[in-house]
């Protein structure tokens, strides 16, 4: 077994596990695939390779998978992690889906702590007395508005 097998066990293409992902994760999260003799190819570049099947037959190997994330309204990311087919071939959907729950919650965590809307920004000013917190604040989680889930800077 490979890594371009254990994908094409769920998929028919990179493409469609790059969307699947991208679709069930609440960051929205970016794939790669390290491709021999093509290098990384991330997110809609992953429609170039066609099919697993087509792979299969130009004989093109995967060599590791990648995810990372952006945070909207954010300068900030988070790195991708990448996994070769050694690390993770005992268990590939299992180590896969980890990565992806890992960088989920690391873009979770720095959402939770920029994106609080205005009534977040005045429940902290009174649970702490700062009178500089505005928008921009840490989420509060039982906020009435927004509830717990933030705004879209």
């Amino acid at each position: 077994m490979s890594l371009l097998d254990a994908l094409s066990e769920r998929y028919e293409s990179p493409r469609e596990f790059y969307r699947a992902t991208y679709k069930y994760t609440a960051c929205g999260p970016s794939v790669g695939l390290l491709v021999q003799g093509r290098g990384w190819l991330w997110c809609d570049r992953l429609q170039d390779l066609g099919s697993f099947d087509d792979m299969r037959s130009r004989r093109e190997t995967v060599e590791a998978v990648a995810v990372s994330s952006i945070v909207e309204g954010t300068d900030a990311e988070v790195p991708a992690i990448e996994a070769t087919w050694e690390e993770i071939q005992a268990d590939p959907w299992a180590s896969i889906d980890a990565i992806v729950d890992e960088v989920d919650r690391e873009a979770r965590s720095i959402w939770d702590d920029t994106h609080g809307c205005d009534a977040c920004a005045e429940h902290w000013r009174e649970e702490f007395g700062h009178e500089g917190i505005e928008a921009g604040c840490p989420v509060w989680s039982e906020c009435p508005v927004c509830e717990g889930h933030g705004i879209a800077l």
